[in-house]
């Protein structure tokens, strides 16, 4: 006998796990239970019987999951022997990863039986089943009324699925159809949230509000620091003077870096305009740390490493920012790209390194 054999006594097959004298730690691998200690006399009625196996071959998320569970019971397969320091890395791992400590002891022994990392795969789900009558009915009702711009509500949907394909021409239901109940299941079931907000509120209005935004469009756009993106807006807030009256509301020009979104400074005036890129621009090449300084703020330089123009400036289609005197940036290098309105998007923006203008 020797480790990672394996031997069968009618229905019962054990792997040795480890020798230690005249004992062998073992486990069933009918069972898939914890191993345990047996004396070497009590395993000489078994025979030699092949290990059992594994389908090897995974798909890409199956390889994924697999590795995860692995290193989940990896800690523990150092102190297989050892039952109290085994549990007490069990309760560890149970409340790091959220999971059951009976999981972690079924992916412990059905690794321990195959010795296989495969043997931690998840099963591959059935292909999914044919729709029935019924369930063909009402994917047709959901497409014609539920998913279209006049948004029609469920329950209103539900009554002209009966009437066009339940009811006799006399208006009359047969004894069994399905109830708003099963109508709001299957709904919900197969319901694909793109789908539905694309569907009911349009495209437009999806990719503004509704897409998700996972982070790789704007790495894929600034893949590096230096790109600022620059835009105005009216501050809401109203501001009074000593006397309590209200003065107005103050215009706020910030740049940010695309890729860390890092402010690379800002402007707060009374007016928009050139004058308030220009006071942004200064603040931008300005060293931080003497301007915090003046305004009894202290930082140090790594807090607000921002001290030169970015090479690559994104703003949208304001007056401000596609006039003359601002587009002469670029004959400092600066590549000025002027994006189109959400109304225009079907104008793609232009990257160039002369005065551009977008119409």
């Amino acid at each position: 006998m020797k480790v990672n054999d394996v031997l069968r006594k009618g229905e019962v097959a054990l792997r040795i796990l480890v020798i230690k004298d005249n004992l062998c730690f073992c486990i069933n691998c009918n069972a898939e239970s914890m191993p345990a200690w047996m004396s070497a006399n009590s395993l000489e009625d078994y025979t030699p019987d092949t290990a059992p196996m594994i389908d090897t071959n995974m798909t890409a998320r199956q390889k994924q999951v697999a590795h995860e569970r692995f290193s989940m019971i990896a800690p523990m397969l150092a102190f297989l022997t050892d039952d109290k320091e085994r549990n007490r890395i069990m309760n560890r791992l149970s409340e790091k990863h959220d999971i059951s400590k009976q999981t972690l002891r079924r992916y412990l022994c059905r690794y321990l039986v195959y010795q296989d990392i495969a043997a931690l795969a998840p099963a591959v789900r059935e292909s999914k089943q044919e729709l029935s009558q019924d369930q063909k009915n009402m994917r047709w009702a959901l497409n014609k009324y539920f998913y279209t711009p006049q948004k029609s509500k469920l329950t209103d949907v539900y009554v002209k699925l009966l009437k066009e394909k339940y009811c006799d021409p006399e208006g009359n239901l047969p004894a069994e159809y399905p109830s708003l109940r099963q109508f709001r299941y299957f709904e919900q079931k197969y319901r694909k949230q793109e789908n539905y907000l694309i569907s009911r509120n349009g495209l437009k209005n999806y990719q503004r509000n509704d897409r998700p935004l996972l982070g790789e469009g704007v790495q894929e756009y600034a893949p590096c620091i230096g790109v600022g993106m620059l835009d105005a807006t009216v501050c809401d807030i109203y501001l009074v003077n000593k006397e309590g009256l209200v003065v107005g509301r103050p215009i706020l020009v910030a740049g940010v870096d695309a890729n860390t979104s890092l402010c690379l400074g800002y402007s707060l005036l009374w007016e928009g305009g050139v004058y308030s890129l220009q006071q942004l621009m200064l603040n931008i090449v300005s060293d931080k740390v003497e301007l915090c300084r003046k305004m009894g703020i202290v930082v140090e330089e790594r807090q607000w490493p921002v001290s030169a123009l970015p090479g690559v400036m994104v703003t949208d289609m304001g007056s401000e920012f596609i006039g003359e005197t601002f587009e002469q940036i670029t004959e400092l290098g600066v590549t000025l790209i002027n994006l189109p309105s959400p109304k225009s998007s079907s104008v793609s923006p232009v990257t160039t390194k002369v005065p551009l203008r977008i119409s």
